[in-house]
């Protein structure tokens, strides 16, 4: 199988938020290794593009969760912790990073200051 069609058999494995286990099954006992390699590659893409993850430092209310996904209705949305962060949420989807934490709006607003100067 070339590129392509391993990446449309990745894209096809994964319907919706599930994962299909017959093409999963397939891929696994018909594919050699390098094959699989990228098709794992493919499939991990894949479930990246759909799937926006939220990094927070302390886990966020039910009503704070239900108003991040119905801004982000496109994909699944992921929670996870993040003691690395001071205060505020991270947000990762697809390659595009959001980063709304208080050290972040601070080191934005002290650029905006030299800059204005």
């Amino acid at each position: 199988m070339n590129n392509r069609d391993l990446k449309k058999l990745a894209t096809l494995t994964l319907k919706n938020k599930d994962i299909d286990e017959k093409l999963a099954k397939f891929a696994i006992s018909n594919l050699n290794r390098r094959e699989l390699k990228l098709y794992l590659f493919f499939l991990k893409a894949a479930i990246s593009k759909k799937t926006i993850f939220v990094r927070s430092n302390e886990i966020l209310t039910k009503d704070l969760q239900s108003k991040i996904k119905k801004i982000f209705t496109d994909g699944d949305v992921e929670f996870s912790l993040d003691k690395n962060i001071d205060s505020g949420i991270v947000v990762v989807y697809n390659d595009t990073i959001i980063n709304l934490t208080t050290k972040n709006y601070i080191k934005e607003t002290i650029n905006q200051i030299k800059n204005s100067l």
